[in-house]
């Protein structure tokens, strides 16, 4: 790999130069945001030319887009294949406590390696979620279908209720898992310290038993027979 001056130059390896801008922009969004960021100091904390932005992403904003889009398909490939997996059963907690924590576990990480590698990301993802700039450019074409068939799926488990109802308590579900991973410590300040939400383990928990009791809480709007089951404990 060629140096310059401690800095990466484009006779290096492509992929492994690339990946560490990635990662080094995916750090420093997370903190400061978009506007927050220069290209500058993006490539300063890579150790690489400034040139190799311009290089492999065309620009800032393309690359910050490749930077949220880059886990998508990763994720989206672990949501479909357990949404795949799971018996939904009409007016069933147990379905819908299935959807809901398979929805969730991508993002989270389903080992210790994968926990520590998304934390940047989750930052990210939870500082971008409500911005309608991003919405429309990002989240619309690679985050929406997935989430649409995760909506389906609910629609199946809750057939009594609207299919607006559960629409709408998608997306404050959405809403409350980016605000849970965002790790700001707040719930740390509201409880005195006896919650942490560095603790991902017991986010999740808590996450899924609010988010459960919220959908099987929704108004039954319409007629159809109701034979309702609930998780074994």
């Amino acid at each position: 790999m060629a140096v310059r001056k401690g800095r990466l130059t484009l006779r290096g390896d492509g992929e492994i130069t690339r990946k560490r801008i990635l990662d080094h922009a995916e750090r420093l969004f997370a903190i400061d945001g978009y506007t927050g960021v220069s290209v500058r100091k993006i490539t300063g904390a890579a150790k690489v030319d400034l040139a190799l932005v311009n290089y492999y992403f065309g620009s800032k904003e393309k690359l910050f887009q490749e930077v949220l889009i880059r886990r998508v398909d990763e994720m989206s490939r672990q949501r479909c294949e357990k949404l795949a997996q799971i018996k939904i059963r009409r007016n069933s907690v147990a379905s819908v406590t299935a959807l809901l924590d398979a929805f969730l576990m991508p993002i989270i990480g389903s080992t210790p390696e994968e926990v520590v590698e998304l934390k940047n990301y989750r930052a990210l993802i939870a500082l971008v979620a409500n911005s309608k700039t991003w919405q429309t450019v990002v989240f619309k074409e690679h985050y929406d279908p997935v989430a649409t068939q995760y909506i389906q799926a609910l629609a199946v488990a809750l057939p009594e209720v609207a299919r607006t109802d559960i629409c709408w308590a998608f997306s404050f579900y959405l809403g409350s898992v980016v605000n849970a991973l965002a790790e700001t410590a707040r719930i740390d300040r509201l409880s005195n310290g006896q919650c942490r939400s560095s603790d991902l383990v017991e986010a999740r928990r808590q996450l899924i038993h609010y988010s459960v009791a919220g959908f099987i809480g929704l108004p039954r709007t319409k007629k159809t027979r109701r034979t309702t089951t609930r998780a074994k404990t």
